[in-house]
């Protein structure tokens, strides 16, 4: 956990539970949850408490070895305050490579979280980027030096992913249904065509477009 803002004193209780999260009601294809962990986070928070929620993920270790078992498929995390709830999508930001690392969650609720996957059946890129007339987003600038920057328009909370040029998953960004804007550094970055791909929540693609770093 990391805490960005605090007034007082603040009670942190974090269950790190070693069986698997309840299902997803109803069933949602080609999203699976980790079949044998989870985690509660409980306690008494200021009123202006404001932390960042961070878990690791890890095939060597065997914490997750039944969950992660293909680069191409798309790691995130779910969450819900409590069991009346279903499970949701929630902004993160992965740091690592897609077998190990760790996934940083703003805004840290009381509530329950899970990792989930998303099976690249689901997600997979054809290999032109199609375009539609109600395209839901706008990049730019395009060609960038490095910074991105996305506007959409969202009924869902979706994933922005972001692939190379040899159709490996360079970057995942996860955005709720309020948000508008997005950005992406890529200054890092090997310079050249990217695929970008906004999905929903369902996996339903909204949209596919090329970007390219100079």
């Amino acid at each position: 956990m990391e805490v960005e803002q605090i007034s007082d004193s603040a009670f942190v209780r974090v269950s790190h539970n070693w069986v698997a999260p309840e299902p997803l009601n109803p069933v949602v294809e080609g999203l699976t949850l980790s079949d044998y962990r989870h985690y509660k986070i409980d306690g008494i928070f200021p009123e202006d408490f404001q932390a960042t929620a961070v878990f690791t993920y890890s095939i060597s270790s065997k914490l997750d070895h039944t969950l992660i078992s293909n680069v191409m498929d798309s790691l995130v995390v779910l969450y819900r305050a409590n069991a009346s709830e279903n499970w949701r999508g929630v902004s993160f930001e992965r740091d690592g490579s897609p077998f190990v690392g760790y996934m940083r969650v703003p805004n840290m609720q009381k509530g329950e979280y899970t990792l989930a996957l998303w099976d690249e059946q689901y997600v997979v890129l054809p290999e032109e980027p199609t375009s539609h007339p109600e395209d839901y987003l706008h990049i730019y600038p395009n060609p960038s030096t490095g910074k991105v920057f996305f506007e959409f328009v969202l009924e869902n909370n979706a994933l922005i992913q972001i692939f190379d040029g040899n159709g490996q998953q360079v970057d995942t960004i996860s955005v709720q249904k309020q948000q508008t804007t997005a950005k992406w550094d890529g200054r890092r970055k090997t310079k050249g065509q990217y695929l970008v791909r906004l999905i929903d929540e369902y996996g339903k693609q909204l949209s596919q477009q090329k970007i390219i770093l100079q």
